[in-house]
């Protein structure tokens, strides 16, 4: 089975599998009793929330790993709670009991817990990949490879993809074919559900597919739906700068989206981000892409 987690906090010590990859995100890719893990561990955060956003919602499960209570942790559980995350809790017994009382009225005041690395594996292998309706592979990462062409990296959120499929791209808007398939380095015909898969796309140049691209079904957000304000947030809702939805992080302005984003049906929440490198708590709002 195919598992997408994001790894959150201190990865010291802890072995999260192979280094596959970096950009403002470290990717870990583990066989775990037959099982494949990959893991998404946010580098640039807490200086830039993106990686955090983007780490949490290309997973479908989240650890938080806590070791103190501080604003970044408070930030963490708000972005978890808000993107209906399931996921455990990685800390020792007493810095737990500390951190309960945060996560009261939260969707993490349901998680699982875990004292050690041990238990939390434990906890994982129990863990089933959710099964989800539809076409949909989330892009994180476009590039140019000689004697190929365009290398798309994503995971398979919904559906499954072969090689020779023809399916449309968002927000490009046009049709590409799937011209081979890789996972664990390894060429394939196809890739299932929650599979982290590296496609070569033809019909498209990788400075067309920006990250939170979209193959298969979707359809663009061009304009802000209603929102609400978050309570714990207490500043101007005028300072507001971004829009985060499924992986994109588009600029706003004024009433105005920088850019269309892709509709995902696999995560239908979007989040208002104010200066994305301050220190504290930078979620202002929230809101549901199909209201």
């Amino acid at each position: 089975m195919n598992k997408n987690l994001a790894f959150l906090g201190s990865r010291e010590g802890l072995d999260l599998g192979k280094k596959s990859g970096e950009t403002d995100i470290e990717y870990f890719s583990k066989l775990d009793s037959g099982d494949i893990y990959s893991i998404f561990a946010p580098k640039t955060y807490p200086e830039k929330i993106q990686s955090l956003l983007v780490a949490v919602n290309l997973a479908d499960f989240v650890v938080l790993h806590v070791e103190e209570i501080d604003w970044k942790l408070g930030e963490q559980i708000v972005v978890c709670d808000l993107l209906e995350k399931p996921g455990l809790i990685l800390a020792k017994d007493w810095i737990y009991e500390q951190v309960k009382p945060f996560l009261k009225g939260t969707k993490l005041e349901n998680w699982s817990w875990a004292k050690d690395e041990k238990e939390m594996w434990e906890l994982l292998r129990g863990w089933k990949s959710p099964e989800r309706e539809g076409l949909e592979i989330w892009i994180d990462q476009a590039f140019k490879v000689k004697s190929v062409g365009t290398v798309v990296l994503g995971v398979v959120k919904a559906g499954k993809i072969a090689v020779h499929d023809k399916l449309q791209i968002w927000p490009a808007g046009r049709q590409v074919e799937v011209k081979s398939i890789q996972m664990q380095d390894k060429d394939q015909k196809e890739a299932g559900p929650n599979a982290r898969v590296g496609l070569a796309l033809k019909g498209i140049e990788p400075d067309e597919i920006p990250r939170g691209s979209i193959l298969g079904e979707s359809k663009l957000l061009e304009s802000l739906p209603s929102w609400q304000k978050l309570d714990l947030y207490k500043g101007d809702e005028s300072k507001i700068t971004h829009l985060f939805h499924g992986i994109t992080f588009a600029g706003y302005q004024n009433g105005q989206l920088a850019k269309p984003v892709p509709i995902t049906k696999t995560s239908k929440k979007f989040l208002l981000v104010e200066n994305a490198n301050k220190k504290g708590l930078r979620i202002v709002g929230y809101g549901d892409v199909n209201d």
